[in-house]
């Protein structure tokens, strides 16, 4: 009787230990593709396509269905000029989720492309019956309007937008963005504080407000726009990044070091957080550190080498033999 009161008792624990095993790597893989799918929007939203392809397939492996992941896998692809490849992401979200004026507006560039004007035409006028409002098909004209590099036509679009839906943050962003692509700093600034009035806890705003002020010219209230980001969002690991070259560019050193190691805490293989840490250590004085971090950013960014020996910060060091070989490898 004992026995067979042992032998249950352990059964019935060894099977809660699987069980709760299984709910715990689970949740880590759950979390994990999170995290991924927070990078590929990232990328998406930085226009690194590229890098945005590679996790959002990252996340297909393991979730083949998740819709943002097919959506940025569509766009991205047709940027890469894989049209068919990028209908087939597209059409397998439609399958599997419904359609949105965002595919649908991806399906009618796409077959604008291939030449398909009775496709592309159909697919324009299901963007319009599925969101009323044109606001957001504006949107997505003007978006790729831009990645055709297009500007004024995507600014048209976008300024279309914001006068059908004037209350979507994001859309004042992307417009913000292109003002500053065309140099009008000063509208630029507008469209971010327009986004910042309608959503203030956005970071994705107060990233780009750093970005206008650093270029402006404004490193203190440049700092203040990316630790406002951070605070919403600490995992931006390019506000990180761009925040310690400010620091760096004013001298406080141990601040922008510990900026740009927070970047590759986020994202360990970071080239520019690598790079900036290169130019860190030049700076300081200290070739054997500048070097090591300079290694590391060419390894994982080869075109880093070109821009090492052209962008000045280690011009002093050329005859130094350490720096000669990396550069001449």
């Amino acid at each position: 009787m004992f026995f067979t009161w042992l032998i249950k008792y352990f059964y019935y624990f060894n099977l809660k230990y699987k069980r709760d095993l299984f709910i715990k790597k689970r949740n880590m893989k759950r979390e994990d593709l999170e995290k991924k799918l927070q990078l590929a929007v990232i990328h998406h939203s930085k226009s690194q396509f590229a890098d945005a392809l590679v996790y959002a397939m990252e996340i297909l492996d393991e979730d083949k269905d998740n819709p943002l992941a097919l959506e940025i896998a569509g766009f991205a692809t047709m940027v890469s000029g894989d049209f068919e490849k990028a209908i087939a992401f597209l059409n397998k979200r439609i399958a599997a989720h419904g359609g949105n004026a965002k595919v649908y507006v991806y399906l009618s560039l796409l077959y604008t492309r291939l030449g398909d004007s009775a496709r592309a035409s159909k697919y324009f006028h299901l963007a319009s019956e599925s969101e009323a409002n044109m606001g957001v098909v504006w949107r997505y004209m003007g978006r790729a309007y831009y990645e055709e590099g297009n500007i004024d036509l995507a600014i048209e679009c976008y300024e279309k937008s914001v006068s059908s839906s004037p209350d979507i943050h994001n859309t004042w962003v992307a417009l913000g963005t292109l003002f500053k692509v065309k140099g009008d700093y000063n509208k630029a600034e507008k469209c971010y504080k327009k986004a910042i009035e309608i959503c203030p806890k956005y970071a994705e705003t107060w990233y780009n407000m750093g970005n206008l002020l650093g270029t402006s010219n404004r490193p203190e209230d440049a700092l203040e726009a990316y630790m406002t980001a951070l605070r919403h969002d600490p995992g931006r690991y390019d506000a990180w990044n761009n925040m310690g070259t400010v620091l760096l560019d004013l001298g406080r050193f141990d601040e922008a070091l510990r900026s740009f190691i927070k970047a590759l805490k986020i994202k360990p293989n970071y080239t520019r957080a690598y790079f900036n840490i290169a130019k860190l250590w030049a700076q300081k004085g200290n070739p054997k550190k500048s070097v090591e971090a300079l290694r590391i950013s060419i390894r994982l960014d080869p075109s880093r080498k070109v821009l090492a020996q052209t962008c000045g910060y280690f011009d002093h060091y050329f005859d130094n033999p350490i720096f000669r070989g990396i550069l001449s490898d």
